[in-house]
């Protein structure tokens, strides 16, 4: 275009069509290296977990002896602790149980890969000569160089001359042993080795083709714990309080599936999941996380709300909607993550969870309201501080005596170490000095603002006749150095009776004035609308399934600035499937309080052109492929074989985007005979194979006369698919 630009008027134009270049920020933060550059310590951090003594107490294993050195004192365990907290994080991951065949061939492909890791290990010894040398040579070479450095260069010398003629087998990945099923895998390296280490290469790149599918999760394997403690069931209405960034919130609807009784269709799962966060950013981010469900993230319902502020929802027929499972992973100081984020070493205070306190009860209390009886709240931080656990728990259960009450689960942590919860902590000032309760009480009111802020008087431990009744000692606190794991807690409440929420409702979001539409921050509530009646008929033509199924899950999103249901498309740009009990939940009015960032799984999506049919101008994505391939005419269902199933998948430039295939193309002469007999629409294409048992392998398109608009895969689809067929004893043509 500049080279067709002529006079110096036309230049000026053109310049000022270009958008303007922002200029990148330099950043502020350090080089990483597999040793960081952060100072792991913190005196009023490690002081502050010495007067806290007592939470390295009452230790406990279940079905499992202590091992032999087993620590005898608080004194020793504290020291322990110190110790394993400056060290990196290991590697874990999980894989998704809800479909169990996958789930049994991924575990058998694992297993076999630790065989094979057992009988040929891999010596890290030129690995870590190289990450010390580069690490000894980044500090000699510093102008000034620290008393800490200086000792960290002897330390480095010293590892090095120890290496010499020396080998260290890599250790490989163990299942965990109290995850279900053992489908949990802890890795005693940490997260930089596993993705440098060449050694690792065939299995780092097994894990990351199975994230993307959504298979397996890499999540810290305390995070995985309290999801652990829910007795979920297909129809389970659930909301995560607190759900970015989403590993917990994909255990839940992971669990809607995994008991349901039809583990083809799933068609009793009829429950769902909200997944709440007050933060718009984190929230779009939680729905890219979701999406890796697959075809499970129809039961996913994102919003964007304050937990301590979270509306009612109300039913079809007025009634107020109750949960029966609330998941409390409320804000904290994060002390439990130090090994994961070792910057927060230099900028912990023990001022930092006071502010927190009144959240913290605000989101528990609200989550009270929310659940029916007999439902279950699990109540978690990242954090070993009393003040954001116990203190938490006592001051619940002192407000709402009779209404909830403490569950003790430790049996469920079959092979697991632990600690149990306390009812005695000390509460210390910003400078770590002891502060009781009897001195702050004893300090006037007017002078309490100034001298004790944020501190309140739920924040000191129950009176000796209070913790008889309040079993906090039901808690459970994981401590790093147990399991080589990060800082945890985690306890179980259980709603006995109905806490009325009657004249409970919270004071409504602001309105942007003259829009017609709420706004919530920067996003705008989600409505709904039913969909039409002639669009629904021609999908159950389509799909083989009853019009009166079919209302009952689908719908679509309004128009963000259509002020009316007029003057919305004549076919909606997406439709959404979501579980028929939150279908009538979302076209609710009452409902037009809750804003949603997302609902359930986009089915549809319309496609405009003139050979497409008029009356059902729609295709289908990959999950939503999976999703209706069982209820879809099965004359619309073509099995093809791999090596033309290979070349749909393939084509044009890598990246999700849709293309056209012309039907003379000769690579796809196998597909022209079954074609000929079909009507353009929507087909599905499936692998032929006697011995893949899977809908993975399935490929949605929209046919016309004359081509097929093809949903291209990405490079990791084909790598997965390629390296699934070997697996399963078939060849793959490239």
């Amino acid at each position: 275009k500049r080279d067709r630009v002529d006079s110096n008027e036309d230049k000026t134009k053109l310049i000022k069509l270009q958008k303007p270049q922002k200029r990148k920020k330099k950043s502020n933060r350090k080089q990483k290296s597999f040793i960081e550059d952060i100072d792991k310590t913190n005196p009023l951090l490690e002081g502050f977990y010495k007067i806290q003594s007592n939470i390295f107490e009452n230790r406990k294993t279940s079905n499992k002896p202590f091992y032999e050195n087993e620590l005898q004192n608080a004194e020793s365990e504290y020291n322990e602790w110190l110790k394993v907290v400056k060290t990196p994080l290991p590697l874990t991951f999980r894989i998704n149980r809800a479909h169990p065949k996958r789930a049994n061939r991924l575990k058998t492909q694992f297993d076999t890969m630790i065989e094979d890791l057992d009988k040929e290990p891999i010596d890290m010894n030129d690995f870590y000569r190289a990450t010390y040398s580069s690490r000894l040579n980044h500090l000699k070479s510093k102008d000034i160089v620290t008393e800490q450095e200086s000792k960290e260069i002897e330390e480095l010398t010293k590892k090095i001359e120890d290496l010499e003629n020396k080998v260290i087998p890599l250790d490989p990945p163990k299942c965990m042993e109290w995850y279900p099923g053992q489908f949990g895998y802890r890795f005693n390296i940490s997260k930089a080795i596993f993705k440098k280490h060449p050694g690792l290469k065939s299995m780092r790149s097994t894990v990351n083709a199975y994230v993307e599918e959504g298979m397996i999760s890499r999540q810290e394997e305390v995070s995985m714990l309290p999801t652990h403690f829910f007795d979920l069931q297909p129809h389970h209405r659930v909301l995560d309080m607190c759900a970015a960034p989403g590993s917990k919130t994909a255990q839940l609807v992971e669990g809607l599936y995994e008991q349901s009784k039809h583990k083809d269709t799933f068609e009793d799962v009829t429950g769902f999941v909200i997944a709440n966060d007050n933060n718009t950013k984190r929230c779009h981010m939680l729905t890219s996380q979701l999406q890796r469900l697959g075809s499970f993230f129809k039961s996913a319902i994102v919003t964007n709300h304050d937990a301590t502020r979270f509306p009612k929802i109300y039913e079809s027929d007025g009634s107020t909607v109750l949960f029966d499972a609330i998941l409390c992973d409320v804000m904290c100081s994060g002390d439990g993550t130090l090994r994961k984020s070792p910057d927060i070493w230099p900028r912990w205070t023990p001022k930092q969870p006071l502010p927190l306190h009144k959240l913290q009860i605000g989101v528990v209390e609200r989550a009270i309201r929310l659940l029916k009886p007999g439902g279950r709240i699990v109540f978690s931080t990242c954090s070993l501080n009393p003040l954001e656990d116990e203190a938490i728990l006592a001051e619940i259960l002192r407000r709402h005596k009779g209404v909830v009450r403490l569950s003790n689960q430790h049996d469920r942590l079959k092979n697991f170490e632990y600690s149990s919860g306390i009812s005695s902590w000390v509460v210390t000032t910003p400078d770590n000095s002891i502060l009781t309760k009897a001195e702050y009480l004893a300090t006037p009111a007017q002078d309490r603002e100034s001298l004790y802020k944020y501190y309140s008087e739920s924040m000191f431990p129950p009176t000796e006749e209070e913790a008889k009744w309040m079993n906090l000692h039901y808690g459970i606190r994981i401590v790093p150095h147990y399991q080589n794991t990060g800082g945890f807690f985690v306890a179980v409440l259980e709603k006995q009776q109905d806490d009325s929420m009657e004249d409970d409702e919270v004071p409504d979001v602001k309105t942007k004035k003259g829009a017609g539409i709420r706004y919530f921050g920067e996003l705008s509530s989600m409505s709904f609308e039913p969909i039409r009646e002639d669009i629904l008929q021609s999908a159950s033509n389509l799909l083989d399934i009853p019009v009166s199924h079919l209302s009952q899950t689908l719908l679509h999103r309004l128009d963000k600035y259509a002020k009316s249901p007029s003057k919305s498309r004549a076919f909606p740009r997406r439709i959404f499937e979501v579980p028929p009990s939150f279908h009538s939940i979302a076209l609710n009015p009452k409902n037009d309080r809750l804003v949603v960032v997302n609902a359930g799984m986009p089915l549809f999506e319309h496609v405009k052109g003139a050979q497409v049919p008029r009356s059902f101008p729609y295709r289908t994505s990959l999950p939503g492929a999976q999703s209706i391939l069982h209820t879809m005419n099965p004359n619309r269902i073509l099995e093809v074989d791999l090596q033309t199933f290979e070349n749909l998948m393939k084509g044009g430039d890598q990246g999700q985007y849709w293309r056209d295939i012309c039907l003379n193309e000769k690579l796809f002469d196998t597909v022209l005979s079954q074609l000929n007999s079909i009507r353009p629409g929507l087909i599905i294409f499936k692998l032929r194979s006697n011995t893949l048992a899977d809908d993975f392998f399935v490929i949605p398109c929209s046919y016309t006369k004359t081509n097929l608009i093809v949903k291209q895969a990405k490079l990791n689809d084909i790598k997965l698919l390629q390296r699934q067929l070997v697996n399963d004893g078939l060849s793959s043509s490239s």
